[in-house]
Parts: C-alpha cells; sequence; structure tokens
C-alpha cells in the first residue's frame, strides 16, 4: 500500500505494531483513509430489496476499479484478492477504492506466482 498512491486505491495513513498474548506473537494494525461501505454491503442491501444496482452505479464503480487496476499493473503490482468485500466505497460521492493488499505481490519476470491465492469463490 505505502507504494501506491491513486484516486481509487485506498491510502495508507500509518502502521503500528502490537503484541500479542501468547509469546513471540505480534500483529500489524494498519491505519487507512475511511470509506463507510464496501461493495459486498451494496449488493446485499439491493439483493434484500430485490432490485438491481442501478446500471450508472455499475458503471462508474467498474470504470474506477479498472483505473486502479491499469494503475497497480504499471507498477507490476498484482492484487490477488479482488472481491467485493475489498471494494470500499463513498456512496454519497461514488467513489471505490480496493483495499486489502495483505496478499498483493510485485511481480518479478520469471519468478514463480501461486495462481490459486484468492479466495475460492472468486477464483
Amino acid at each position: 500500500m505505502k507504494m501506491l498512491d491513486h484516486p481509487n486505491i485506498v491510502e495508507y495513513k500509518d502502521s503500528f505494531t502490537v503484541e500479542g498474548e501468547i509469546k513471540e506473537e505480534s500483529y500489524v494494525n494498519i491505519v487507512m483513509e475511511y470509506l463507510p461501505e464496501d461493495l459486498q454491503k451494496i449488493m446485499a442491501y439491493y439483493k434484500k430489496q430485490k432490485k438491481l444496482i442501478p446500471m450508472f452505479h455499475v458503471k462508474i464503480y467498474m470504470y474506477q476499479i479498472f483505473r486502479a487496476l491499469a494503475y497497480m499493473n504499471g507498477k507490476e503490482i498484482s492484487h490477488r484478492d479482488i472481491k467485493p468485500s475489498n471494494c470500499l466505497l463513498d456512496p454519497t460521492k461514488n467513489i471505490i477504492k480496493l483495499c486489502d493488499f495483505g496478499s498483493a505481490k510485485k511481480l518479478i519476470m520469471g519468478e514463480q506466482n501461486v495462481s490459486y491465492i484468492t479466495a475460492r469463490h472468486y477464483r
């Protein structure tokens, strides 16, 4: 996340480590910008209403996601875990941003990559 600076990628603010209860166990906490919703919740809302997401929203969200992926591709970084819950959004501004770079990887020519890293349902 630190390497990425794009309007459709969640902004990294800071990080800190907290010691766990078990000896030699620690947790990294990442502080990032706040967006109130994720695409999974929006999809669930429309499904519960038995409605389709408005085509305008589908188009504007997909455009922004593809912009973020094109930017990452230019930096030779693969997200490897694209799914609705990893797309945060601000529905009042129609802005969507990719998050959760825990599986992301800098692609290196000739280096092997695991093809089954993402959640099975979205693979």
